[in-house]
Formats: structure tokens, C-alpha cells, sequence
């Protein structure tokens, strides 16, 4: 039986860290997994929590573990959202897997089809994002990505650089020194 018409690969592992500088210790020193890229202030055009409009200030740290991307989410300012949520409630550990489609909106439908409740979207020219909750607790939210081709393309070079990595500057800022 092929299963990736059922289950799409595992893109991304996420995490919304208490302690960021702390995370990403653990991932570079620990777990030998960098570089990490910033990606600070992420600008998206809207963002919904719980279907009402918010504005989230937030940088991403990406890295990449093989095929598998890790992502460390920080947010700047205290705006509803589902990482503030997570924050707030204590949670700890993994917070979202995420896999990729062509097309969010057919992602949506079905996701909703399923059962699922869709809980934060990022909205951003050519592409997009739901968190959906199928149950199941912490750590069960499905993130949904469409990426845009720049997107698919800085991907690219974040792995590539994983890929070559020899310890030397384990965070990089994207569009900084």
C-alpha cells in the first residue's frame, strides 16, 4: 500500500521553546543539528487565532535534521495565537509536526472534511499555513504549509548548508550580518 497518498512525508518537526537560547543549545550542542537560520520578524500579510483577525510578531529558527526540517518559533509580543497558548499553558516539547501541499486551500477543505478544527492561518503571497487540532492534546496539531517558490528555494539552501555544516557559526541571520 502506498502510504504517502494517506500521509503525506514529515516536513518539519516545530517547537515553541520557553527558552530559545536554551532550545538552540540543545539542537546545535546536544543533537549536533545546525546551522540554524533566523528568519526574524516574519512578515505575513494576516494571521486568524481561533477565526479572529491577530497580529503575530514572531522569528523562526531553521535548521534542518537530514530531510527534516526543525523549527523553533519565537514570539515578540503577547498576541493571541497558538504559540502564546502553548506558552501559557506550560506546554513543553513538541508542538506541531508540519508536512507541505500544493495547495492550501484543497488542504483546508479536507481538513475540515476530516474532523479537524483549524486553529491559527498564516496568510502570505503564493502560499500558506493552517494549524489544524484533529484531538489527541499537546504535540497533536498538524501544521499545513504551502510555501511560496522563494520559500521552497531558501528551504533549498538551509538543507543544503546542513548538509556541509562543520560546527562554524550555528546561527545565521537571514538578511543580518
Amino acid at each position: 500500500m502506498n502510504t504517502s497518498a494517506v500521509h503525506p512525508p514529515l516536513f518539519q518537526l516545530g517547537y515553541v521553546p520557553h527558552d530559545v537560547e536554551a532550545a538552540l543549545d540543545y539542537w546545535i550542542n546536544a543533537v549536533k543539528v545546525g546551522p540554524f537560520f533566523k528568519v526574524p520578524h516574519v512578515p505575513y500579510d494576516a494571521v486568524t487565532y481561533h477565526d479572529a483577525p491577530t497580529t503575530i510578531d514572531c522569528s523562526l529558527y531553521i535548521a534542518y535534521w537530514g530531510s527534516v526540517q526543525i523549527e523553533l518559533v519565537e514570539q515578540h509580543c503577547d498576541s493571541p495565537s497558538l504559540y502564546n497558548e502553548s506558552l501559557r499553558a506550560g506546554e513543553r516539547g513538541l508542538h506541531h509536526i508540519c508536512y507541505t501541499v500544493e495547495d492550501i486551500d484543497v488542504a483546508r477543505r479536507r481538513s475540515l472534511a476530516a474532523g479537524g478544527q483549524i486553529v491559527q492561518e498564516l496568510f502570505f503571497a503564493n502560499g500558506g499555513g493552517i494549524y489544524v487540532d484533529f484531538g489527541g492534546g499537546p504535540g497533536a496539531i498538524v501544521e499545513i504549509l504551502q510555501a511560496p517558490p522563494e520559500g521552497k528555494i531558501m528551504f533549498d539552501m538551509m538543507q543544503g548548508a546542513a548538509a556541509d555544516w562543520d560546527g562554524t557559526e550555528p546561527v545565521r541571520v537571514l538578511g543580518g550580518p
